[in-house]
Protein backbone atom coordinates (compact mmCIF):
# COMPACT_ATOMS: atom_id res chain seq x y z
CA UNK A 1 0.00 0.00 0.00
CA UNK A 2 1.74 3.44 -1.07
CA UNK A 3 1.74 5.87 2.22
CA UNK A 4 -0.38 9.09 1.60
CA UNK A 5 2.00 11.80 1.81
CA UNK A 6 1.07 14.81 4.48
CA UNK A 7 -0.23 18.46 2.38
CA UNK A 8 -2.85 20.74 3.16
CA UNK A 9 -5.13 19.66 0.89
CA UNK A 10 -5.02 15.97 2.67
CA UNK A 11 -5.51 17.57 5.92
CA UNK A 12 -8.43 19.43 4.78
CA UNK A 13 -9.99 16.48 3.71
CA UNK A 14 -9.65 14.37 6.77
CA UNK A 15 -10.30 17.18 8.93
CA UNK A 16 -14.47 17.05 8.74
CA UNK A 17 -14.17 13.55 10.05
CA UNK A 18 -12.18 13.99 12.69
CA UNK A 19 -14.01 16.66 13.73
CA UNK A 20 -16.92 14.81 14.39
CA UNK A 21 -14.86 12.01 16.17
CA UNK A 22 -14.18 13.99 18.63
CA UNK A 23 -17.15 16.63 18.79
CA UNK A 24 -18.99 13.16 19.91
CA UNK A 25 -16.30 12.38 22.11
CA UNK A 26 -16.25 15.51 24.00
CA UNK A 27 -19.50 17.40 23.28
CA UNK A 28 -17.27 20.53 22.58
CA UNK A 29 -17.36 22.15 19.10
CA UNK A 30 -14.18 24.51 20.09
CA UNK A 31 -12.13 21.61 21.77
CA UNK A 32 -12.92 19.19 19.08
CA UNK A 33 -11.20 21.90 16.26
CA UNK A 34 -8.23 22.14 18.89
CA UNK A 35 -8.06 18.45 19.53
CA UNK A 36 -8.02 18.04 15.60
CA UNK A 37 -5.23 20.45 15.17
CA UNK A 38 -3.30 18.88 17.85
CA UNK A 39 -3.73 15.83 15.92
CA UNK A 40 -2.60 17.26 12.76
CA UNK A 41 0.63 19.28 14.32
CA UNK A 42 1.72 16.35 16.33
CA UNK A 43 1.56 13.81 13.02
CA UNK A 44 3.60 16.82 11.64
CA UNK A 45 5.86 17.27 14.63
CA UNK A 46 6.12 13.35 14.22
CA UNK A 47 7.90 13.51 10.85
CA UNK A 48 5.18 12.92 8.72
CA UNK A 49 5.84 9.32 9.10
CA UNK A 50 4.65 6.86 6.10
CA UNK A 51 1.05 5.45 7.27
CA UNK A 52 -1.25 2.74 5.22
CA UNK A 53 -4.27 5.27 6.34
CA UNK A 54 -3.53 8.70 7.13
CA UNK A 55 -7.28 8.75 8.80
CA UNK A 56 -6.77 5.69 11.09
CA UNK A 57 -3.45 7.22 12.25
CA UNK A 58 -4.93 10.48 13.01
CA UNK A 59 -7.94 8.97 14.72
CA UNK A 60 -5.79 6.81 17.07
CA UNK A 61 -4.08 10.45 17.88
CA UNK A 62 -7.38 11.88 18.23
CA UNK A 63 -9.15 8.90 20.37
CA UNK A 64 -6.57 9.40 22.90
CA UNK A 65 -6.28 13.13 23.23
CA UNK A 66 -10.07 12.97 23.52
CA UNK A 67 -9.83 10.67 26.24
CA UNK A 68 -7.06 12.63 28.40
CA UNK A 69 -9.56 15.46 27.59
CA UNK A 70 -12.54 13.90 29.31
CA UNK A 71 -10.49 13.11 32.10
CA UNK A 72 -9.45 16.08 32.84
CA UNK A 73 -12.55 17.56 31.99
CA UNK A 74 -14.94 15.47 34.61
CA UNK A 75 -14.29 17.60 37.29
CA UNK A 76 -14.65 21.03 35.71
CA UNK A 77 -17.91 19.73 34.42
CA UNK A 78 -19.33 18.48 37.95
CA UNK A 79 -18.64 21.73 39.34
CA UNK A 80 -20.08 23.84 36.25
CA UNK A 81 -22.71 26.34 37.16
CA UNK A 82 -25.86 25.14 36.43
CA UNK A 83 -27.09 22.41 33.77
CA UNK A 84 -24.33 21.72 31.44
CA UNK A 85 -25.37 21.29 27.66
CA UNK A 86 -23.31 20.22 24.50
CA UNK A 87 -22.28 22.91 22.16
CA UNK A 88 -24.28 23.25 19.45
CA UNK A 89 -23.22 22.37 15.72
CA UNK A 90 -24.75 22.99 12.40
CA UNK A 91 -25.78 18.95 11.13
CA UNK A 92 -23.83 19.76 7.88
CA UNK A 93 -21.13 19.88 10.08
CA UNK A 94 -21.43 16.15 11.14
CA UNK A 95 -23.66 14.74 8.36
CA UNK A 96 -22.44 15.45 4.76
CA UNK A 97 -24.49 14.65 1.82
CA UNK A 98 -28.47 13.66 1.33
CA UNK A 99 -27.41 9.61 2.81
CA UNK A 100 -28.05 10.50 6.44
CA UNK A 101 -30.64 8.48 7.99
CA UNK A 102 -32.70 9.11 11.05
CA UNK A 103 -29.90 7.15 13.16
CA UNK A 104 -27.07 9.46 12.23
CA UNK A 105 -28.94 12.40 13.21
CA UNK A 106 -29.91 10.97 16.69
CA UNK A 107 -26.40 10.10 17.40
CA UNK A 108 -25.23 13.50 17.27
CA UNK A 109 -28.71 14.83 19.22
CA UNK A 110 -27.85 17.31 21.97
CA UNK A 111 -29.99 14.64 23.99
CA UNK A 112 -28.11 11.64 23.15
CA UNK A 113 -24.77 13.99 23.80
CA UNK A 114 -25.85 15.14 26.99
CA UNK A 115 -26.47 11.33 27.30
CA UNK A 116 -22.97 10.34 27.12
CA UNK A 117 -22.10 12.36 29.78
CA UNK A 118 -22.75 9.60 31.94
CA UNK A 119 -20.46 7.17 30.91
CA UNK A 120 -16.58 7.17 32.13
CA UNK A 121 -14.20 8.47 30.15
CA UNK A 122 -12.83 5.69 28.65
CA UNK A 123 -16.34 4.70 27.84
CA UNK A 124 -17.02 6.92 25.98
CA UNK A 125 -14.43 6.82 24.09
CA UNK A 126 -14.94 3.33 22.97
CA UNK A 127 -18.56 3.67 22.85
CA UNK A 128 -17.98 6.10 20.04
CA UNK A 129 -16.25 4.29 18.18
CA UNK A 130 -18.21 1.16 18.36
CA UNK A 131 -21.38 2.41 18.31
CA UNK A 132 -20.66 5.96 16.43
CA UNK A 133 -18.20 4.66 13.60
CA UNK A 134 -18.95 1.09 13.60
CA UNK A 135 -15.47 0.42 13.98
CA UNK A 136 -14.62 -3.48 14.94
CA UNK A 137 -12.79 -4.53 17.93
CA UNK A 138 -9.52 -5.35 17.13
CA UNK A 139 -9.48 -1.36 15.17
CA UNK A 140 -10.60 0.48 18.05
CA UNK A 141 -8.13 -1.38 20.49
CA UNK A 142 -5.09 -0.01 18.08
CA UNK A 143 -7.04 3.44 19.03
CA UNK A 144 -7.05 3.08 22.59
CA UNK A 145 -3.87 0.88 23.22
CA UNK A 146 -6.04 -1.89 24.62
CA UNK A 147 -6.62 -5.60 23.80
CA UNK A 148 -9.90 -6.44 21.79
CA UNK A 149 -11.41 -8.25 24.52
CA UNK A 150 -10.92 -5.31 26.78
CA UNK A 151 -12.71 -3.19 24.20
CA UNK A 152 -15.62 -5.22 23.91
CA UNK A 153 -15.74 -5.47 27.77
CA UNK A 154 -15.54 -1.47 28.06
CA UNK A 155 -18.41 -1.15 25.53
CA UNK A 156 -20.43 -3.46 26.88
CA UNK A 157 -20.14 -1.79 30.77
CA UNK A 158 -21.01 1.47 28.96
CA UNK A 159 -23.95 0.34 27.11
CA UNK A 160 -25.34 -0.86 31.27
CA UNK A 161 -24.67 2.46 32.14
CA UNK A 162 -27.30 3.64 29.38
CA UNK A 163 -29.59 1.04 29.63
CA UNK A 164 -31.53 2.72 32.77
CA UNK A 165 -32.46 5.73 30.18
CA UNK A 166 -34.70 6.49 27.53
CA UNK A 167 -32.48 6.77 24.17
CA UNK A 168 -33.21 9.87 22.85
CA UNK A 169 -35.09 9.74 19.10
CA UNK A 170 -35.44 12.23 16.93
CA UNK A 171 -39.14 12.95 14.93
CA UNK A 172 -38.88 13.42 11.33
CA UNK A 173 -37.98 16.94 10.27
CA UNK A 174 -41.44 17.99 9.04
CA UNK A 175 -42.56 17.33 12.28
CA UNK A 176 -39.95 18.81 14.22
CA UNK A 177 -39.85 22.38 12.16
CA UNK A 178 -43.48 22.27 12.74
CA UNK A 179 -43.59 22.01 16.43
CA UNK A 180 -40.60 24.16 16.46
CA UNK A 181 -42.55 26.81 14.85
CA UNK A 182 -45.65 26.51 17.13
CA UNK A 183 -43.33 26.83 19.86
CA UNK A 184 -42.23 30.69 18.76
CA UNK A 185 -45.83 31.27 17.80
CA UNK A 186 -46.97 30.42 21.20
CA UNK A 187 -44.02 31.56 22.97
CA UNK A 188 -44.37 35.02 21.32
CA UNK A 189 -47.87 35.35 22.68
CA UNK A 190 -46.28 35.15 26.66
CA UNK A 191 -49.45 33.12 27.33
CA UNK A 192 -48.47 30.40 29.14
CA UNK A 193 -51.83 28.20 28.50
CA UNK A 194 -50.78 28.32 24.81
CA UNK A 195 -47.36 26.97 25.43
CA UNK A 196 -49.03 24.81 28.04
CA UNK A 197 -50.59 22.91 24.58
CA UNK A 198 -47.41 21.98 23.32
CA UNK A 199 -45.98 20.37 26.27
CA UNK A 200 -45.30 16.64 27.20
CA UNK A 201 -46.54 15.72 30.95
CA UNK A 202 -43.15 15.61 31.94
CA UNK A 203 -41.66 18.35 29.67
CA UNK A 204 -38.03 19.61 30.91
CA UNK A 205 -36.50 22.85 30.35
CA UNK A 206 -32.75 23.62 30.89
CA UNK A 207 -30.80 26.68 30.47
CA UNK A 208 -26.92 26.47 29.94
CA UNK A 209 -26.03 30.21 30.73
CA UNK A 210 -22.60 28.94 32.21
CA UNK A 211 -20.66 30.87 35.01
CA UNK A 212 -21.29 34.65 32.78
CA UNK A 213 -25.05 34.81 31.92
CA UNK A 214 -28.15 34.51 33.71
CA UNK A 215 -29.79 31.68 33.39
CA UNK A 216 -31.91 28.84 36.00
CA UNK A 217 -29.26 27.06 37.33
CA UNK A 218 -31.55 24.11 37.97
CA UNK A 219 -33.36 22.00 35.42
CA UNK A 220 -37.84 23.31 35.27
CA UNK A 221 -39.93 20.23 35.22
CA UNK A 222 -43.76 19.63 34.98
CA UNK A 223 -46.31 21.72 32.15
CA UNK A 224 -47.59 24.33 34.68
CA UNK A 225 -43.78 25.37 35.54
CA UNK A 226 -42.25 24.99 32.16
CA UNK A 227 -45.30 27.18 30.47
CA UNK A 228 -45.44 29.57 33.25
CA UNK A 229 -41.58 30.36 33.15
CA UNK A 230 -41.55 30.36 29.19
CA UNK A 231 -44.25 32.86 28.85
CA UNK A 232 -42.86 35.24 32.09
CA UNK A 233 -39.37 34.76 30.17
CA UNK A 234 -41.08 36.43 26.91
CA UNK A 235 -42.79 39.37 28.48
CA UNK A 236 -39.69 40.16 30.58
CA UNK A 237 -37.53 40.34 27.34
CA UNK A 238 -35.76 44.34 28.00
CA UNK A 239 -36.96 46.69 25.42
CA UNK A 240 -33.53 47.30 23.88
CA UNK A 241 -33.22 43.76 22.58
CA UNK A 242 -33.34 43.62 18.91
CA UNK A 243 -34.36 39.76 18.42
CA UNK A 244 -34.65 38.34 14.99
CA UNK A 245 -35.43 34.09 15.33
CA UNK A 246 -35.14 31.61 13.11
CA UNK A 247 -34.97 27.80 11.85
CA UNK A 248 -31.64 25.88 11.81
CA UNK A 249 -30.51 22.41 11.57
CA UNK A 250 -28.59 21.60 14.57
CA UNK A 251 -27.37 18.24 15.60
CA UNK A 252 -29.56 16.39 13.44
CA UNK A 253 -33.04 18.72 14.03
CA UNK A 254 -34.72 22.13 13.18
CA UNK A 255 -34.08 24.47 16.46
CA UNK A 256 -35.09 28.07 17.06
CA UNK A 257 -32.10 30.36 16.88
CA UNK A 258 -32.69 33.93 18.47
CA UNK A 259 -30.13 36.87 17.40
CA UNK A 260 -29.81 40.11 19.28
CA UNK A 261 -28.97 42.79 16.60
CA UNK A 262 -27.24 40.58 14.48
CA UNK A 263 -25.69 38.45 16.98
CA UNK A 264 -25.94 34.91 17.98
CA UNK A 265 -27.61 35.24 21.71
CA UNK A 266 -28.98 31.92 21.52
CA UNK A 267 -30.30 28.38 20.98
CA UNK A 268 -33.22 26.71 22.06
CA UNK A 269 -33.27 22.53 21.20
CA UNK A 270 -36.08 20.85 21.31
CA UNK A 271 -36.86 16.73 21.79
CA UNK A 272 -40.13 16.30 20.37
CA UNK A 273 -41.61 12.76 21.53
CA UNK A 274 -45.35 11.48 20.25
CA UNK A 275 -46.74 15.21 19.23
CA UNK A 276 -45.20 17.26 21.98
CA UNK A 277 -41.96 19.22 23.12
CA UNK A 278 -40.91 16.47 25.89
CA UNK A 279 -37.58 19.10 27.42
CA UNK A 280 -36.23 22.40 25.96
CA UNK A 281 -32.22 23.39 25.86
CA UNK A 282 -31.70 26.49 25.63
CA UNK A 283 -27.53 27.46 25.66
CA UNK A 284 -27.03 30.89 26.15
CA UNK A 285 -23.18 30.40 27.13
CA UNK A 286 -21.72 32.80 24.86
CA UNK A 287 -18.29 30.82 24.78
CA UNK A 288 -20.40 27.77 23.38
CA UNK A 289 -22.18 29.46 20.69
CA UNK A 290 -19.07 30.82 18.65
CA UNK A 291 -18.18 27.72 16.25
CA UNK A 292 -22.07 27.80 15.83
CA UNK A 293 -22.02 31.72 15.33
CA UNK A 294 -18.79 31.33 13.08
CA UNK A 295 -20.33 28.30 11.53
CA UNK A 296 -23.78 30.52 10.40
CA UNK A 297 -21.64 33.36 9.21
CA UNK A 298 -19.58 31.39 6.52
CA UNK A 299 -23.26 30.22 5.68
CA UNK A 300 -24.44 33.80 5.08
CA UNK A 301 -21.21 34.34 3.15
Amino acid sequence: MIAEAPTTHTYQHVKPYLFSVAYRMTGSASDAEDLVQDAWIRYLDAGSPDVGSLRAWLTTVVSRLSLDYLKSARVKREEYSGPWVPEPVLTSDMIAGPEETVEQREAISIAFLTLLERLLPEQRVVYVLREGLSLPYDEIAGHVDKSATACRQVFHRAQLRLTDERKPSVAPSGEHRRMAERFLAAFSTGDATTVAALLADDVVWMSDGGPDRLAARRPVAGIDRVSRGLAGFAMKAPPEMELAFSFVDINGAPALVVRDHGTLDRVFAFDIREGKIASIRCIVNLDKLRHLSRSLDEERR
